[in-house]
């Protein structure tokens, strides 16, 4: 058993931190003995609270041997695929295309130019029709 050298609680033989307070247990410090800037207290306090429960593995499981963080880092930025961004910028063109001959279309200029092409349509087809 390793003592921690913080707060004085026992932790398992391979246990690198303090599974009460967290402070690193360092390698000289294995064995059962308490640091001697440590006393005990004198008196119980009346509000108690109760050792934190171990969680640690039944005794065969696999356990890593050492604690460590993850090293990953945050997640890669997903990046969209190159159709996609294609596809979008497409729909976009059409809609500004469809806003613009909407908005020409609305104003005096625009009705004479629709009406001059419809006139001209007309036109062609009775002279096909003749």
């Amino acid at each position: 058993m390793r003592t921690c050298p913080n707060c004085g609680h026992e932790n398992g033989e391979n246990d690198h931190f303090c599974s009460n307070c967290g402070a690193q247990l360092d390698a000289e410090s294995s064995g059962t003995s308490v640091p001697d800037q440590l006393t005990p207290p004198t008196s119980q306090p009346s509000n108690v609270i109760p050792p934190p429960v171990d969680f640690r593995a039944a005794p065969g499981a696999s356990v890593e041997e050492e604690w460590r963080m993850s090293s990953l880092g945050p997640p890669p930025k997903r990046k969209r695929p190159l159709w996609l961004m294609i596809l979008i910028g497409l729909i976009a063109v059409c809609l500004l295309a469809c806003v613009a001959l909407i908005g020409f279309s609305l104003t005096d200029t625009g009705q004479e130019w629709f009406s001059d092409i419809a006139t001209e349509a007309a036109q062609q087809a009775t002279e096909q029709a003749n």
